[in-house]
């Protein structure tokens, strides 16, 4: 990325664009923005085992990295990119890259707690997709959540 502030969100416009310029300027106040689809009476068009999967993930992370975030499984996220270069030299050198993962938040969430960087959670919508076919049949992303339980206490553990 060569911007001074680098946005993630998904491409089949689940995530609402419309959040994007708020985002973009509480990172551009040297925040690390992230949309969330757990503060308040947000939306969150999924079926049940994708909101189930998410609300225990997102449980488990806010128990064991206590980063002040609700969501970490969003990946909807605006930061300065000098921020995330911190973050992903952070973590090269702790052997966390958070773009190992699909759900990249929780170690962008961890590092940045770790690091004492501003976080800061906005309200996202999140809608079903718009275009294209899920990449996470059922199995798949039973696996993910499973694998990303122990992800979090591994992270944990590495940042202590």
């Amino acid at each position: 990325a060569q911007g001074k502030v680098v946005a993630f969100l998904d491409a089949d416009l689940s995530h609402t664009p419309e959040v994007l310029p708020e985002l973009y300027e509480l990172a551009a106040q040297g925040n690390i923005a992230f949309g969330s689809r757990y503060l308040g009476n947000t939306t969150f068009e999924a079926d049940f085992a994708h909101r189930m999967g998410t609300y225990i993930l997102n449980f488990w992370s806010r128990l064991w990295l206590n980063t002040g975030i609700y969501d970490h499984t969003n990946g909807y996220i605006a930061v300065k990119k000098e921020m995330l270069d911190t973050i992903l030299s952070y973590g090269q050198q702790k052997k966390l890259n958070p773009f190992d993962h699909i759900l990249y938040g929780i170690t962008v969430a961890a590092i940045s707690k770790k690091l004492n960087l501003p976080r800061v959670e906005r309200k996202a919508t999140y809608n079903k997709r718009k275009h294209g076919e899920t990449k996470l049949p059922f199995w798949w992303g039973l696996k993910v959540v499973l694998d990303d339980l122990l992800y979090v206490l591994r992270v944990r553990s590495t940042l202590r």
